[in-house]
């Protein structure tokens, strides 16, 4: 008997500790939600000025001004209104709510859109990126988000859980996404980074929906059984159809991830060793292609044909199938490695890869001659590159190649690597090039010379 009534003790204890109902208040739940639904006066100008200190945010990236932003933005405030009109069956409020919502993303796509315009910057920054691919793991942190919003602004007392779940939600960044994808007609990013805003906004609605009936906020007006039923059926299929894109993005990233742990433990099992080292690899799939790609960036000792067709072998039985392996190598013993920056080699072996029709096993560059500080005598390096800077004052530098390999056959077109300034535009550098390769077939009497391009990361 007093084991039972100890259990029957605890369970009420326990009730107590999770009831949702404890020490809310209906009322000014209610209230404060109506209240703040309108987009008008002061909150329309918060509102601007949270776009605009979220897109500088994410086209400097500046973690701390996209989190100043997502504190000071009142988006927040008509999602609530949606899930708690749903829940209450308040059609006036759900009506208000919804041509405020709509609104407000009229108001950040074109504010943030004029911005990313305007801004000398633009460039995809990591901040940028990181919001136009939402997966499941997004619907979780809206879904949960929006529970500890509802809870937090439910209670007598205020809370400090508000702007955590200001934060956590992160409503503003992917709207202001959105923008900078029409501002470069991007619609890529426009979509993925607009998705996850209609994410964050269903089921933010979602869980203020669920938290309401839980803590049994009254109907604003009578509602049959028939009807209710009916909209929490429409509820679960619109949700539904929201979830299935996120679902099949998740698994995407999934099997990538899978994909990109099996690439790094086959290069390090099998192309990391004394004699060759891999500088970089990338897993890419070309685009209406099936066939993903395993591109090695290597220097050391030149890998045959025959031990890359071997290579190619291992491929499926280690986790990699479907991928097709390809190297880029330079040449250079071990000893000249340390002399010569990875990321410069690096530059060199893309440059030189985008300038020749490369064979299935990739371009072999003869980086030994690259390495040597002494060109080769019938080529005055030196002069050549003076006198090429009195018309061309945005050459940086300039090295000559005797030598480029290409699968198993030689190229003895003498080529020169060029590095520009980043701030000579495209335009004028087309030009120039020009310019110099003419000035270098008649210097040099030449039928033709290859030029390969870089920008020097210093500028």
């Amino acid at each position: 008997m007093m084991t039972n009534r100890s259990t029957l003790y605890h369970l009420v204890q326990l009730r107590r500790i999770i009831d949702l109902r404890r020490d809310s208040d209906s009322q000014k739940t209610v209230e404060r939600i109506r209240g703040n639904i309108q987009l008008e006066g002061f909150t329309l100008w918060i509102l601007i000025c949270a776009v605009m200190l979220a897109s500088i945010g994410l086209d400097t990236g500046s973690t701390a001004v996209i989190i100043g932003a997502m504190l000071i933005s009142p988006l927040m405030d008509p999602i609530l209104g949606i899930g708690l009109s749903l829940a209450t069956h308040d059609r006036q409020m759900l009506l208000s709510a919804l041509r405020n919502f709509g609104l407000s993303i009229a108001i950040s796509l074109s504010t943030a859109t004029v911005y990313f315009l305007a801004t000398p910057l633009g460039l995809p920054t990591t901040e940028l990126l990181s919001r136009t691919t939402p997966t499941l793991l997004d619907v979780g942190i809206a879904f949960f988000g929006g529970v500890a919003g509802i809870v937090a602004g439910s209670r007598k007392k205020s809370t400090n859980a508000i702007p955590g779940v200001a934060i956590a939600t992160a409503l503003m960044p992917p709207l202001c996404t959105a923008g900078f994808g029409i501002a470069v007609g991007r619609w890529d990013y426009f979509l993925g980074a607009f998705y996850l805003f209609f994410i964050n906004a269903v089921f933010i609605s979602l869980s203020t929906f669920l938290v309401v009936r839980i803590l049994r906020i009254p109907d604003a007006q009578y509602v049959d059984n028939i009807r209710r039923k009916k909209v929490r059926r429409w509820m679960l299929l619109f949700i539904i159809a929201t979830l299935i894109p996120s679902i099949i993005i998740f698994y995407n990233v999934v099997q990538d991830v899978r994909l990109r742990q099996a690439a790094s433990r086959f290069v390090e099992r099998f192309i990391d060793n004394t004699q060759h080292q891999a500088l970089r690899w990338e897993l890419k799939q070309e685009s209406g292609d099936t066939l993903s790609i395993l591109k090695i960036y290597l220097v050391g000792k030149q890998i045959p044909s025959i031990e890359i067709d071997s290579l190619q072998q291992l491929l499926p039985i280690n986790g990699l199938p479907d991928v097709h392996l390809y190297i880029v190598q330079a040449q250079l013993p071990p000893v000249e490695r340390d002399k010569i920056d990875p990321e410069e080699l690096i530059m060199l072996l893309q440059n030189a890869e985008n300038k020749n029709k490369l064979e299935q096993s990739g371009l072999v560059l003869d980086a030994t001659q690259h390495s040597q500080p002494t060109m080769s005598d019938s080529i005055p390096i030196h002069s050549l590159y003076n006198e090429i800077r009195t018309f061309v004052p945005q050459l940086d530098s300039m090295e000559y190649v005797p030598m480029l390999y290409q699968g198993s056959g030689k190229d003895s077109t003498p080529t020169f690597i060029l590095g520009f300034n980043q701030s000579h535009r495209k335009s004028e550098r087309n030009k120039s090039i020009e310019q110099i390769e003419h000035f270098l077939r008649s210097r040099l009497t030449l039928d033709s010379v290859r030029l390969i391009i870089h920008l020097s990361p210093n500028q």
